[in-house]
């Protein structure tokens, strides 16, 4: 009795840790998420053969089980666009579980921990800004946010989100090995980490004063470690290929992303893209799908990140100004291929906005009604893209 009676009040006090609540939360959205999508597919799909998971796999998701089944190998395939690490973690687990259990099973599980390990890190990120409560309206603002619910996919952006938001976490806290052994991780989950290792060395640049002599130290050295998971998948990739490159070269192989063109001229194609919007607004071009996934989320999305990002700049300052830079730069990476096209899904890791959501909370507590009322409209849009996701529509 006084052993279970122990055990038990251990898991009592773990639950009431933030480890313990962003655990809770974590498994009971997933579930949420979970059950929405199969009653969504049953209500909606015509396939005999549907499953409580195979939700997960439209889209992004099919190309990676066509990974997981031998894909990256076959020459005439642009599988290698879609980076390892999240594949990886799937196959390895259907190794421990000597391929056993369902691979979306395999993929929601990693999902689940991956999305708790997210949880944890932003709350503690914004610990650095503001008191510790308002760690929870980041956590969730990040839960409600639109393209949240490709967490719940057989996609990578839960690992993503984990692996790049504990990797800041650990800048701030200058734990400089820790960081630098998950940023070569991060360069093996997607090509956005380039963005997270920019934000990382800001960090690293401001505390240090910004001085040239201070920031050329020894603790540098741990950038260099950035690279290697590129560097691995690219030596993965010239075995089974030939082609060290084949990330990239995989763009050629197919036309499902010839919207792909480089433009530098960002204004032009964010102003685009809002025109299209505005011409929706005011009853000028019909209600499309396409343009809420290729136009009015990501300008929205967009919009909320240059904002923040010069709040930060301008407001914050001091801590504020790698996450000002960081959105920044964002932008522009996001947009230089001349189309807006699934952006809300690349801003899912922009920690430049909940931070600043939980700062002005912070500052301003009248604001908390606004705030709630706009998870309220975010989880509209977000229901209304699982629906699209389940429906075989684009969602992003």
């Amino acid at each position: 009795m006084t052993v279970t009676a122990g055990r038990l009040g251990m898991v009592r006090r773990f639950v009431r840790t933030p480890w313990g609540i962003t655990l809770l939360l974590a498994a009971g959205w997933q579930l949420l998420m979970l059950v929405i999508g199969a009653v969504l597919e049953t209500a909606i799909g015509d396939d005999p053969n549907i499953t409580v998971l195979s939700h997960m796999s439209n889209w992004d998701g099919g190309w990676y089980l066509g990974i997981l089944n031998g894909l990256y190998a076959d020459p005439a395939s642009a599988a290698p666009v879609f980076y390892p690490l999240f594949p990886l973690l799937v196959y390895v687990a259907q190794t421990l579980t000597f391929h056993a259990v369902d691979v979306l099973a395999l993929g929601l599980i990693i999902n689940t921990l991956s999305l708790w390990l997210a949880l944890v890190a932003l709350f503690h990120i914004v610990e650095f800004f503001a008191p510790k409560k308002y760690g929870w309206w980041a956590v969730g603002l990040f839960l409600a946010s639109p393209p949240a619910m490709f967490l719940h996919m057989f996609y990578a952006e839960a690992v993503f989100c984990a692996v790049a938001f504990w990797a800041y976490l650990f800048a701030l806290r200058r734990q400089w090995g820790l960081m630098g052994l998950l940023l070569a991780i991060a360069t093996a989950a997607r090509l956005p980490a380039l963005l997270v290792v920019g934000l990382c060395g800001l960090e690293f640049m401001r505390v240090h004063g910004w001085s040239l002599k201070k920031i050329v130290n020894p603790k540098a050295l741990w950038f260099l470690l950035a690279p290697a998971g590129f560097v691995a998948y690219g030596v993965y990739l010239y075995i089974v290929r030939g082609d060290f490159l084949a990330m990239f070269h995989g763009y050629e192989l197919t036309n499902d992303w010839s919207y792909h063109v480089f433009n530098p001229n960002i204004v032009y194609t964010i102003l685009r893209e809002a025109y299209h919007v505005a011409l929706f607004v005011f009853d000028a071009e019909p209600f499309r799908h396409g343009m809420v996934i290729a136009s009015a989320l990501p300008v929205t999305g967009l919009a909320i990140l240059f904002a923040a990002s010069l709040y930060c700049l301008a407001r914050v300052k001091d801590k504020g100004v790698p996450l000002g830079i960081f959105g920044l730069v964002s932008i522009v990476f996001f947009t230089i291929n001349s189309n807006t096209i699934s952006v809300h899904r690349y801003l899912l890791p922009a920690v430049t906005i909940y931070v600043t959501a939980a700062i002005l909370l912070h500052r301003y507590p009248r604001l908390a009604p606004y705030a709630l009322a706009a998870v309220a409209v975010c989880l509209v849009v977000q229901a209304y893209l699982i629906t699209l996701f389940v429906a075989g529509h684009f969602a992003g």
